[in-house]
């Protein structure tokens, strides 16, 4: 059955494969594996995908939803590293980084997209947090004698007529000068 999808240089590849071993019907499933992976994908292509899954981590500019999809990306291709959800769920946590790990670890996911979940909260928090750091700086804005002492002297120099106090100071120096 999986033949009639198979392209031309596939399909080729197939009946001559399919010859040599004596038919598909004395063919097991594991056997057309092996057969296709060692004819289309190297040892050495496998052991490069292999290392970039089990090394990878989440980068600094990648989201939690665009981890994920790479994470499913490469262990669809090593499924045999990843053989139950435990382990994949395990894996993904692992690979998301030590601030995820340190908030994530001890708690029981039932599900990837549990997992999943919860990565994009901690994700959305630390986003908010930042965010509120930025736009209120390390203060809290400046002390209440400041804002009485700034806004009496405005207040001053606008009743006078003359506008800001850096303003009085300028326009004072120059009548001196004159």
């Amino acid at each position: 059955m999986i033949v009639t999808f198979l392209d031309d240089s596939v399909h080729h590849w197939w009946t001559l494969a399919n010859r040599n071993n004596g038919g598909a019907q004395n063919m097991t499933w594991e056997q057309f594996k092996t057969l296709f992976l060692g004819q289309y994908f190297s040892h050495a292509h496998r052991s490069r995908i292999q290392s970039d899954f089990l090394n990878m981590k989440k980068r600094d500019d990648e989201g939690a939803i665009e981890f994920k999809q790479r994470f499913i990306t490469l262990s669809y291709h090593m499924s045999y590293l990843v053989p139950d959800e435990r382990t994949r769920i395990n894996m993904f946590i692992e690979a998301l980084g030590r601030v995820y790990v340190d908030k994530m670890t001890g708690v029981i996911y039932p599900t990837f997209l549990d997992a999943v979940s919860a990565a994009m909260a901690i994700e959305t928090r630390r986003t908010y947090n930042a965010r509120s750091r930025y736009f209120s700086g390390p203060s809290q804005g400046p002390s209440k004698n400041d804002a009485s002492t700034s806004a009496s002297r405005s207040s001053a120099a606008a009743s006078e007529g003359m506008g800001t106090p850096r303003l009085s100071m300028l326009m004072l120096e120059q009548s001196q000068d004159g």
